[in-house]
């Protein structure tokens, strides 16, 4: 997921992002056992149609492959 994540913030599709809950809790207290991530995530500036360049880039990417 943080590969997703950093790839995209470097694509420009995102503007930043941020870990929280018990993924987080995990790097400051015991691990403890979770299957979810909470993921808080600037987006963005889209342009006049709702979608930002950077993002049509990326989506087209990924569905080439």
């Amino acid at each position: 997921m943080a590969h997703l994540l950093n790839e995209m913030r470097e694509s420009g599709v995102i503007a930043n992002y941020a870990l929280f809950g018990a993924t987080a809790q995990m790097r400051y207290t015991e691990p403890v056992a979770t299957l979810d991530a909470d993921v808080l995530v600037a987006v963005a500036q889209p342009d006049r149609h709702g979608m930002s360049d950077s993002w049509r880039k990326f989506e087209r990417r990924f569905l080439d492959e």
